[in-house]
């Protein structure tokens, strides 16, 4: 146990191994007032002695560690239907919400081409309407056998060939409708819209999708750390013997502290712990969840965190105290 020369140190001591032993700097001044008088001028005055009474208590168990900011989500925005890009419809880094309009790609081929599958709806509706006419004047034939029976088959099979038609059109004309509608790209969540990757007048979607820009989330955010192995098994193993009491799932806090050493008034609750280890670095993966209701916090920042994992039984916090003032 280290002796400063000003401030309050709190001394954690276990209760199975509390032993109190005589300071070096004491001894020496035991020594000295029982040394030869007469080589000495004055005696000093005798040391002041105070008196602390340790009590157990629990105390917070803390683990300092270092994690980095993530968004809680981050959508990419793809040109999903081939076709130039008329205009961007949003403020590069302005907050934007879900089904907000982001970019437009020329809509008139994919007007015509719905179009298009409309019209051979049509026409194919007709055919069917034409083809079950035929066939309810031929079931009369056929039950008066004015007709072959072969004939009323074939016409049955091509009343069933024109449904079948007439759906595969109908499908045709909801792909239509759809692609018109990807030519309005909009925002899939809420959140903040990131820069421009593609200028107006450029060709997109051609034969993959196109990275047109990115939505985040910042509130709240992910801040991602790593414990090692090592300690998570010390953890369980003083949980089990009763030593410590650790936080209950979902429960688990950390408190931020941001790259100028400022603390960071919201608190974050682990909401996710890794079920494997990492054989590279032997640490398992963990998540807290943090609110950033002022954006204050931007992903990608690394910050220093502290775990707060639960409580230590039977520790004694002791104040030192020497020389009438506070160590």
């Amino acid at each position: 146990m280290g002796f400063g020369r000003r401030g309050l140190y709190d001394v954690i001591i276990p209760m199975k191994n509390l032993v109190f032993r005589v300071a070096p700097w004491c001894l020496a001044l035991l020594l000295t007032a029982c040394g030869d008088k007469g080589s000495q001028t004055s005696a000093p005055p005798p040391p002041k002695v105070g008196v602390v009474t340790a009590q157990a208590q629990s105390v917070p168990l803390v683990k300092n560690l270092v994690g980095r900011l993530s968004a809680f989500r981050s959508a990419d925005v793809n040109a999903r239907v081939a076709g130039v890009l008329l205009k961007r419809a949003y403020v590069e880094g302005s907050e934007v919400k879900k089904g907000q309009l982001l970019f437009e790609i020329d809509p008139a081929p994919l007007k015509a081409a719905l179009a298009s599958a409309s019209a051979q709806l049509a026409k194919d509706q007709a055919i069917l309407g034409q083809a079950r006419a035929d066939y309810t004047r031929y079931q009369r034939l056929h039950q008066q056998k004015s007709i072959a029976d072969q004939t009323y088959i074939d016409q049955k099979f091509l009343v069933q060939q024109d449904e079948a038609t007439v759906k595969a059109d109908q499908a045709s004309v909801q792909t239509a409708r759809i692609n018109l509608s990807y030519a309005y790209v909009t925002s899939p969540i809420d959140g903040r819209a990131g820069q421009q990757q593609v200028t107006e007048g450029a060709l997109v979607g051609q034969g993959s999708a196109t990275l047109l820009t990115t939505v985040s989330q910042l509130d709240p955010l992910y801040v991602n750390f790593t414990i090692g192995v090592n300690d998570l098994n010390a953890l369980q193993t003083a949980a089990e013997h009763g030593d410590i009491q650790l936080a209950e799932p979902n429960k688990t806090q950390v408190k931020v502290t941001l790259p100028d050493g400022a603390p960071y008034a919201e608190p974050g609750t682990v909401d996710f712990s890794a079920p494997t280890v990492d054989p590279a670095t032997g640490s398992v993966t963990l998540r807290a969840l943090l609110p950033n209701p002022k954006f204050r916090l931007l992903p990608g920042t690394y910050v220093n965190l502290r775990l707060m994992m639960g409580e230590r039984h039977d520790a004694f916090l002791v104040q030192v105290y020497a020389g009438g003032g506070v160590l």
